[in-house]
């Protein structure tokens, strides 16, 4: 910010990049800016270790959903305390910098007209604060949750139907959810078959006998009857658990590289729906086939039907 100051103060530069510098440094004194940066600071170091863990080798969905979870709790706890840490907010983004001001940039309280059925004309007012947080903290966190909401589907959802495979890592649970035991045969008939309702308990009875060892995650269990070859014992349970951990825990959406599609997408095709774009995709993969084709009447009687000339 005092870079941006000379900058603005300094008559040697251009009035042009005086302005804009002046413009920069009047936005980031803002009181508000001041705490967007404390808070964003806050969430988004939660969201960038949690980011990493999520997508760390060895990582099951049990442990990933309670990630989930946590995180959504985190800001559901900013959300219900937004008071709270708004005032905290306030006191730290003051002590940035001296530059930044000590109050909100619509110090004047304005009036808003509530617009109720029986068209009342009583009014309102709104300060700093309270705009700052109704219009900005509590839209962003609400955003946040129901995203984190959204997300987590997925992971309630396996974590539901392989509920038994946390019933065995469980000390603490004696017996298992044999529901979601016959669910899970029924889902995977091809991979596993009913005998593993039986290993199921046998294998929970055989690590409550373990007490000098401590089995608290499915790569654990998973790994005992490896190295002790108890394979041919419980081989419906290795199987399982072999699926459960080898199940992708992020979930995301990129854009691959495609040499091709410079020669599809241009700017004289700009808007093109998904389907046409797959199938023109497709032809210039299949470039060597699609020569040979003989199209020369499809073309003609495209031709025919699209014609704008009109006989005199």
């Amino acid at each position: 910010m005092k870079i941006l100051n000379s900058f603005g103060e300094n008559n040697d530069e251009k009035v042009d990049f005086r302005k804009e510098a002046r413009n920069l440094f009047n936005k980031l004194a803002k009181l508000e800016t001041a705490l967007l940066i404390i808070f964003w600071e806050e969430i988004l170091e939660r969201f960038n270790v949690v980011n990493k863990k999520v997508q760390s080798p060895g990582l099951d969905i049990g442990e990933g959903n309670k990630l989930i979870v946590s995180l959504k709790e985190f800001v559901k706890n900013i959300r219900q305390q937004s008071d709270q840490k708004l005032k905290e907010y306030e006191k730290k983004a003051k002590k940035l910098s001296t530059s930044v001001e000590t109050d909100y940039s619509d110090i004047n309280k304005r009036r808003i007209t509530s617009k109720f059925s029986d068209k009342s004309t009583d009014k309102v007012s709104v300060n700093g604060a309270e705009k700052f947080k109704r219009d900005t903290l509590n839209v962003v966190l609400d955003k946040m949750i129901m995203d984190l909401n959204y997300r987590s589907q997925a992971y309630e959802t396996y974590s539901k139907k392989f509920k038994f495979l946390m019933d065995l890592q469980d000390r603490n649970q004696e017996l298992i959810d044999l529901e979601s035991v016959r669910n899970i045969i029924d889902y995977y008939p091809n991979d596993i078959d009913e005998h593993l309702v039986n290993e199921c308990i046998q294998l929970k009875s055989y690590l409550l006998q373990s007490k000098t060892e401590s089995y608290t995650s499915c790569s654990e269990i998973f790994w005992l009857i490896y190295e002790k070859k108890l394979v041919d014992v419980f081989p419906n349970c290795y199987t399982i658990l072999k699926i459960f951990l080898t199940m992708p825990i992020t979930s995301c959406e990129a854009e691959r590289s495609f040499s091709r599609m410079s020669y599809i997408e241009n700017k004289y095709r700009t808007t093109m729906s998904n389907y046409r774009l797959n199938h023109l995709s497709v032809l210039s993969i299949n470039c060597d086939l699609t020569k040979d084709l003989q199209c020369d009447d499809q073309i003609k009687e495209f031709a025919a039907q699209k014609c704008r000339k009109v006989a005199l």
